[in-house]
């Protein structure tokens, strides 16, 4: 009988050692997370000012477009009226 409670003192003092050990790594990985989430907020952040340039570029664009296809118009008439 003794035996069998030294056994199970020993299976309980491992798994009280599994549970600290996972204990600490829940605690890393809490940190390593704050830190992620933290850099993705200030990534968000210091993107806009890029993101506004790339929607500012996509709209000359779409302008220069359309200026570009009024005037091939306007001349290709022009050329044909000669």
């Amino acid at each position: 009988m003794e035996e069998r409670l030294l056994r199970l003192e020993e299976k309980l003092d491992r798994i009280v050692d599994t549970q600290a050990q996972i204990q600490a790594n829940l605690q890393e990985h809490m940190r390593r997370t704050e830190i992620a989430e933290d850099n993705i907020e200030k990534l968000a952040t210091n993107m806009a000012p890029v993101q506004e340039h790339v929607a500012f570029i996509r709209g000359a664009s779409k302008l220069a477009g359309v200026i570009l296809t009024i005037l091939s118009i306007v001349v290709g008439y022009l050329k044909l009226r000669k």
